[in-house]
């Protein structure tokens, strides 16, 4: 019996052997990825390139380095590269080993900033609803998870959030025609209660991950957030732990212009290694530049040389070989496939390589349907995340695909029939509310 420490205290979880394209084979069976583990396995068709491309640069470039005395050539590489996917040229980027790191540090940061500014009371970190940040304290409190963010009282700092920015199910009641993205300016409404000084930033996912359901904003959304945010002294992070490099065939989905720091992650090592990171706009870099105080970055692993290294050649084989342009191009195929597969009942919402399908269903049966979601998929040796919602206006389960970047026509058919049927087949005992539908 293995000695891992799980969820569920014991690990009776089969042993992976080997991979072959979407599917993770073990000494018994083969499982379907429809998540990519957790939304991080993007490269599965490299024949080996990666992991020969790797070697050779550990040979001439690795050597065990922490500490913050000195920086190796692989970070600076790799920090070149990453800026320049980010496109501005003057900011500046940390690395940390994953998502919840990243997303205290940006806090950090903005506490940090405020402070230089003279707001020492700016504590308040505003979050969105059915948003996911991490497992530490501080990222949950950031955060709105069903089951997650649930804190002791202690430790609950009871942040304010923003609605979610989706349009089919409007948790304002609202029609996008005419609603002049009243989501956003609900900020305004938080700031008059809270007040700008108190507050230090807004996170946000510019497209949600697995608690929204892969939710693209309406347009304009994200820079409505942004010029608010700027005119009240307030900073906006963007966590990108699921959509940075690539996953939606674009480096980032914000802009320079829109954030003031952006967190990346799970793309970044493509599940090869744990590494995330935290980039600093070239506006804020030059306001703390005359401040001359050190930053809170204190990591033992940040910026690990071997991390950074695969960082580095997974990058560079996405680039080289156009893999980017290719999910971009896939984002019609999957959107239509998915839509014809799917049950008439079903939203499919989403982007690139991030989708979600949507079920809705009668109040009060989001864990239980997710519940039969889970073992319907332990049956069928399918991998997958999702979640539930339940609120005023609508309640729903719904699960993610986030195939490879690299995932041939034929895998994603395979993975889109999958995912429907799991949808179709959990759900049949679950009482559906077809009115919600706006398939």
């Amino acid at each position: 019996m293995s000695k891992l420490l799980t969820e569920k205290i014991v690990d009776n979880r089969d042993t992976a052997v080997s991979r072959s394209g979407i599917f993770v084979r073990t000494k018994t069976s083969e499982f379907l990825e429809l998540s990519g583990g957790s939304h991080a396995s993007c490269i599965v068709h490299d024949d080996g390139a990666i992991v020969e491309n790797l070697c050779d640069r550990m040979k001439i470039d690795l050597f065990p380095l922490t500490g913050r005395t000195l920086r190796h050539r692989v970070q600076e590489e790799l920090a070149e590269l990453v800026i320049s996917l980010f496109g501005d040229s003057e900011a500046r980027v940390y690395f940390t080993s994953g998502g919840t790191e990243s997303v205290e540090t940006a806090i950090r940061l903005a506490y940090h900033i405020q402070q230089q500014r003279g707001r020492a009371d700016a504590t308040i970190v505003v979050g969105h609803e059915y948003s996911y940040h991490g497992m530490s304290l501080l990222t949950r409190n950031a955060a709105h998870h069903p089951i997650h963010s649930a804190l002791p009282k202690a430790v609950n700092f009871s942040w304010p959030k923003l609605p979610e920015p989706r349009c089919n199910a409007c948790p304002l009641g609202l029609v996008l025609e005419s609603c002049g993205i009243a989501c956003a300016s609900v900020l305004e409404e938080i700031i008059s209660v809270h007040k700008a000084e108190n507050i230090a930033a807004v996170i946000l996912e510019p497209i949600s991950g697995t608690t929204g359901g892969a939710l693209v904003p309406p347009p304009s959304y994200i820079s409505n957030l942004s010029r608010i945010c700027r005119r009240e002294g307030i900073l906006l992070i963007a966590d990108e732990t699921v959509t940075a490099f690539w996953r939606t065939g674009r480096e980032f989905v914000v802009t320079a212009n829109e954030a003031d720091i952006v967190v990346g992650g799970k793309c970044l090592g493509s599940g090869w290694a744990p590494i995330g990171c935290v980039i600093l706009s070239s506006q804020l870099c030059d306001e703390l530049k005359s401040s001359r105080v050190d930053l809170p970055l204190r990591l033992t692993f940040a910026g690990n040389p071997l991390a950074c290294l695969v960082a580095l050649t997974v990058q560079r084989y996405i680039i080289d070989n156009g893999i980017g342009e290719r999910v971009k191009q896939n984002s019609s195929f999957i959107e239509q496939a998915l839509v014809k597969t799917c049950p008439s009942h079903t939203n499919v919402n989403g982007t690139g390589h991030l989708w979600g399908i949507e079920v809705p269903i009668k109040a009060g049966l989001g864990q239980s349907a997710l519940q039969m979601l889970k073992a319907e998929a332990s049956l069928r040796s399918l991998e997958f995340m999702g979640g539930f919602k339940s609120d005023k206006y609508s309640d729903s389960v719904h699960i993610l695909l986030t195939p490879p970047f690299d995932a041939t026509r034929a895998e994603l058919i395979v993975a889109i029939d999958a995912a429907a049927t799991l949808v179709g087949t959990a759900l049949t005992h679950v009482i559906v509310d077809s009115s919600a539908s706006t398939k």
